[in-house]
């Protein structure tokens, strides 16, 4: 828990601090005539964070609540929200743009699925029995919905689309599970980073 609530402290000060920081993309690119949104799938990057900077949009519906039994517990359905509900938050703003915008747009659509506590819909453990498999597949089904928007409106062609992820996960490798701060194994460095369609798009 100390490495967590650190960082968590580091990340406080950086949003009182945000006048002395490096600017972020969301910040470049609005000063480079980009409308700008994210959506935020749990509370680790809620606004106070500081990545907030630079979007017009930045949604993330999250609201604390202290837990009954421990002080410094929290119902983890106030600090994370479902795949579905964030990608259909993100087609709404999508739908107020102009359906020919003048204004290139960087939309950040930040996924919290998969991750612990691993709990796919009933629909998908239906047919995947690894809830973390589930959870992937959820996560992928809901994003396709997305894109599936953007090809509607003819705008995936030119859309570069970047995918990335922070860290990879344990399942007992070492005699560790998910992704602990206090030691790195191949395991919990793997991530992904993935661009398409199109390089010469605008995002």
């Amino acid at each position: 828990m100390e490495p967590i609530l650190r960082s968590i402290g580091s990340a406080t000060t950086w949003a009182t601090n945000s006048e002395t920081l490096p600017p972020t993309l969301a910040i470049l690119l609005k000063g480079n005539g980009y409308v700008t949104a994210a959506f935020i799938g749990a509370d680790v990057l809620n606004p106070q964070r500081g990545l907030s900077r630079g979007f017009d949009t930045y949604s993330a519906p999250f609201q604390r609540k202290m837990g009954r039994d421990n002080p410094i517990t929290f119902n983890l359905q106030d600090l994370q929200r479902p795949a579905e509900e964030e990608v259909s938050d993100a087609l709404g703003w999508m739908s107020t743009q102009p359906p020919h915008p003048s204004k290139p747009f960087f939309v950040w659509i930040h996924l919290y699925d998969p991750h612990t506590p691993y709990d796919p819909p009933a629909r998908v453990r239906a047919l995947l029995r690894d809830p973390y498999d589930g959870e992937i597949a959820y996560a992928d089904d809901s994003l396709g919905k997305f894109f599936a928007y953007l090809k509607e409106h003819r705008l995936y062609d030119s859309t570069l689309i970047i995918a990335a992820s922070d860290h990879g996960e344990s399942f007992g490798e070492h005699g560790e599970y998910t992704h602990r701060l206090r030691r790195l194994y191949t395991m919990s460095l793997m991530s992904t980073f993935t661009l398409a369609p199109s390089m010469s798009g605008r995002a």
